[in-house]
């Protein structure tokens, strides 16, 4: 996936899960290599899994400030 779509917050890798309806729900990740502006993913995603790819850094702080990075 796009390395733009992972988020980093320390030891910790979130992506956003596109649930439909406008619904997103963050997903810890586990992430393996990397190239040319993608990441391999190699736990927390099933296949077919749709997931946000832009604007990521925007959503993680609006959730950051609403529920507290601790619920992640």
């Amino acid at each position: 996936m796009p390395e733009a779509a992972v988020i980093v917050a320390g030891d910790t890798r979130v992506v956003f899960r596109d649930l439909g309806d406008g619904r997103l729900e963050p997903v810890r990740v586990r992430t393996g290599r990397r190239a040319d502006g993608w990441v391999a993913i190699t736990d927390g995603l099933q296949p077919g899994d749709a997931v946000v790819t832009s604007g990521n850094f925007l959503l993680a702080a609006e959730a950051k400030l609403r529920l507290g990075i601790d619920q992640w």
